[in-house]
């Protein structure tokens, strides 16, 4: 076996896993009307389960009625007529022999009022003064419009008792329906880590001052729960460092998770929380921070315990999982986002197939649908099938009926298309017109930053090249005449997108330092020494963070009053901070025209010359409508998806290409 370590099996308390692979606990969406899992849950829970990881958790669960909601994506434990699918999610996992648990929690001082029938939320103190300064460090609590105007109210010991007591029946409850652990949640900021940290914990009774009296409300929780569950299997979950100045260190989690620990048959070591931009980050690490960021917690509070020690953060290559539990840094290893982007990873590391893992891209669109709007949906930029479980199998059957199929076009939704299409049996014919596939991912070769996006490239390419049923034409402009000529049932044109260029006088008279932004890759000695970016969207500062990284002076502007506005919360907070310092950011400003030494700008009124070598253009895309009217006149059957049909990231552009190629068994 290439990863031995990883899959031996461990024994937590009386619980045996199969494996060190854990599920993260993370916030469903799709409830059912009573608050209770969905089939869509069910059958996520199934699909991870099946895919072989070892523990699953389930995330967000809030005690009781206690009044500790934080957000509206929440399981509701309260009410009784959720309890059979709360079982059913249970008998899913050990269908296929995963274990599970349930994380419970309560909110605090930063549960949100709106999800708390206008109950005024309860904490050690009153919220620290810098949060009532700043409520939108709060941002990913759900809660940052109204903290301001909620009056916290420090809990008593009545409440302190009433509150240990849900967590005790809620342990109990979930024992009796079916869960093999319960993990508490005493991290990320919410009721119990704010009594452990004295960013929040400002008390001068017995239950604030020392970290040995932080640890006392803690402490009750457990004594309380143990004395209804028995031995049944416990784990905490605990910052390993709040990270923010005046918080718990990593030696005081360590103090922390050893005062705990006789309450305990695991330990989960996350970091950071909701509290701070640089604390939210280290909860969900991007693609700015290193994978395994997290794991050096783990490794400290293992020298203090000797309960299994689980570590989380960026992870998602097996060769590195391996090397934690192999070195000892951690006994089990936890990962969200990459269950979330190959259901199978388990399976494939196991069998050795690690060329056949999708890359989980660390770009946090997912958590737009964790942590979004009531009704968002988690949807996957890699995985299409991420809340549609329930509605499509893991692996298609096989077509009744063949095609041949022309696919135009060899970026993401391309491949995505040509590859799904052959796995059900079509025969496909991929032309690219350019030299290479990958499409508008060729950029990934040129960024660093962006490698888990050229694996996912390459990995993707590889398997459209290995399959059998699939014809590739590169150097290859299609048209009418080859369509005709083709004999093909159907297109599929997946031909991109074109850089907007904006009315701005001037752009057509210096078009010799006028570049479209995706084009800028492998031409940048011709860049200068300064250069404007006209577009402060995602696509704009991503651009600016690789130029910056190259010695270019560079400058955006944006005429809306944020920068990547459509970027997921976590993710934005880590590209505003590699702009920060290194980029010129001027927004609410619009660029009126480009000059023979730069560009003018008008802001407030005012005009600016900003000057620069090369001028890039990043306010948008365009469908190229003509040439897929005109393509789709002389095709049977005509399907265009990506961002010929409307501009939009990769996550759009693989679930067109994976949808599209489903649908043509019904044409």
């Amino acid at each position: 076996m290439k990863y031995p370590n990883l899959f031996k099996p461990i024994q937590i308390g009386r619980l045996q896993l199969r494996n060190r692979i854990c599920l993260a606990p993370m916030s469903f969406t799709y409830y059912s009307p009573d608050g209770g899992f969905s089939d869509e849950n069910i059958a996520y829970v199934e699909a991870i389960a099946r895919g072989g990881t070892g523990l699953i958790t389930i995330g967000e669960t809030i005690v009781g009625n206690s009044f500790g909601r934080t957000h509206d994506h929440i399981l509701q434990l309260g009410n009784s007529e959720t309890w059979p699918r709360i079982h059913r999610i249970a008998e899913a996992a050990h269908r296929y022999g995963a274990a599970i648990s349930i994380e419970i929690s309560h909110g605090g001082m930063l549960a949100d009022p709106r999800y708390n029938c206008g109950q005024n939320p309860i904490g050690p103190s009153r919220l620290p003064q810098y949060m009532l300064d700043h409520p939108e460090t709060l941002m990913m609590s759900g809660s940052a419009e109204l903290v301001k105007y909620s009056q916290v109210i420090e809990m008593d010991e009545e409440m302190m008792h009433a509150v240990a007591d849900d967590f005790a029946a809620a342990a109990a409850l979930l024992q009796d329906l079916g869960f093999d652990m319960v993990q508490i949640h005493l991290g990320h900021g919410w009721l119990l880590h704010q009594f452990l940290s004295p960013l929040f914990n400002r008390r001068g009774d017995r239950y604030g001052g020392s970290l040995e009296n932080r640890v006392q409300f803690p402490g009750m929780v457990f004594r309380r729960i143990r004395e209804r569950v028995g031995r049944f299997p416990l784990d905490a979950r605990i910052s390993g460092d709040d990270i923010v100045a005046g918080g718990n260190t990593a030696d005081d989690a360590a103090g922390i998770a050893a005062l705990l620990e006789p309450y305990l048959d695991t330990i989960s070591i996350s970091c950071g929380g909701i509290y701070h931009p640089e604390a939210v980050q280290r909860m969900s690490p991007h693609l700015w921070l290193p994978r395994g960021v997290n794991v050096h917690l783990a490794e400290r509070i293992k020298k203090a315990v000797s309960i299994p020690v689980n570590t989380v953060g960026g992870l998602g290559d097996p060769a590195m999982l391996e090397e934690i539990i192999a070195s000892g840094r951690a006994d089990l290893v936890t990962m969200g986002r990459a269950l979330i982007a190959d259901h199978d990873f388990a399976n494939k590391a196991r069998s050795g197939k690690d060329g056949e893992i999708t890359v989980c891209l660390r770009c946090n669109n997912c958590q737009t649908g964790m942590f979004g709007e009531p009704g968002r949906r988690i949807r996957c930029s890699v995985n299409p099938l991420v809340g549609v479980e329930y509605l499509y199998p893991a692996a298609p059957p096989l077509c009744a009926a063949p095609k041949h199929l022309l696919v135009i076009g060899g970026g993401p939704a391309g491949l995505k298309a040509a590859l799904t299409a052959a796995e059900i049996g079509h025969q496909v014919t991929l032309v690219e017109k350019e030299g290479a596939l990958g499409g508008a991912l060729g950029f990934s070769d040129y960024v660093p930053f962006k490698a888990d996006v050229r694996l996912f490239r390459d990995r993707l390419i590889s398997k459209v090249l290995a399959h059998p049923n699939i014809s590739v034409q590169l150097n290859t402009c299609a048209d009418a005449e080859m369509i005709c000529a083709s004999a093909c049932d159907a297109v599929i044109c997946a031909i991109g997108a074109d850089t907007l260029v904006p009315p701005i006088p001037g752009v057509g008279e210096h078009s010799g330092r006028v570049f479209k932004g995706k084009l800028i890759y492998g031409l940048e000695d011709r860049l200068g020494q300064r250069a404007v970016i006209i577009g402060g969207g995602l696509v704009g500062c991503e651009t600016a963070v690789y130029m910056a990284g190259r010695g270019i002076k560079t400058t955006i502007v944006e005429m809306l009053p944020d920068l990547a506005a459509e970027a997921p919360g976590g993710y934005r907070m880590g590209l505003l901070g590699q702009l920060a310092d290194k980029v010129t950011c001027i927004t609410g400003a619009k660029c009126t025209a480009i000059t023979d030494t730069g560009v003018l700008v008008e802001k407030d009124g005012n005009a600016l010359a900003i000057e620069a070598d090369a001028v890039i253009l990043a306010a948008g895309m365009r469908a190229p409508n003509e040439t897929v009217a005109a393509l789709g006149a002389v095709s049977p059957v005509f399907m265009q998806i990506g961002d010929c049909r409307q501009p939009g990231k990769i996550l759009e552009a693989v679930r067109d290409g994976y949808f599209a190629a489903l649908s043509i068994g019904d044409i």
